[in-house]
């Protein structure tokens, strides 16, 4: 849904980044950590350019797991929140 172009499947996709980005802000130990200046395009960007470099079996896990894993790679938390 995040590389439709219609639009509702576009708003779709937004709200699922957004919804994941609410749970990871309150796990114990947050998967990323975005920073202030973080806007949605991007991050929606950065998560269809991960699943373009993912083999079949990576994108057989849950798509929550996915954008978990494309924005850890780009925005890694300090050692010192995720340990």
């Amino acid at each position: 849904q995040c590389t439709n172009s219609v639009l509702s499947a576009r708003e779709t996709c937004a709200t699922f980044i957004l919804q994941s980005i609410a749970r990871n802000r309150t796990a114990p130990e947050p998967a990323y950590c975005l920073p202030a200046s973080a806007i949605l395009g991007d991050l929606r960007a950065r998560f269809i350019a991960w699943g373009q470099t993912q083999t079949p079996p990576a994108l057989g896990a849950p798509a929550d797991d996915g954008l978990a894993t494309a924005l850890a790679e780009a925005f890694p938390c300090p050692l010192t929140q995720s340990g």
